[in-house]
């Protein structure tokens, strides 16, 4: 499974359960995505056109 895959995974409400070590793994590499990109958003000045190119 991809992270995409995954995260299609999540939104459908399947639970994921400490007997998974992949999803686990997946559900810290997304974990770990957003704290980059909070810090990202968070640690320099944007004007109103890059945040929405960083939500794109």
């Amino acid at each position: 499974m991809n992270i995409n895959e995954f995260i299609a995974y999540c939104q459908e409400g399947h639970s994921i359960s400490p007997e998974q070590p992949e999803l686990l793994n997946l559900l810290h590499q997304c974990d770990c995505n957003t704290q980059r990109f909070t810090m990202k958003l968070n640690n320099n000045f944007h004007t109103q056109d890059e945040i929405v190119d960083l939500f794109s």
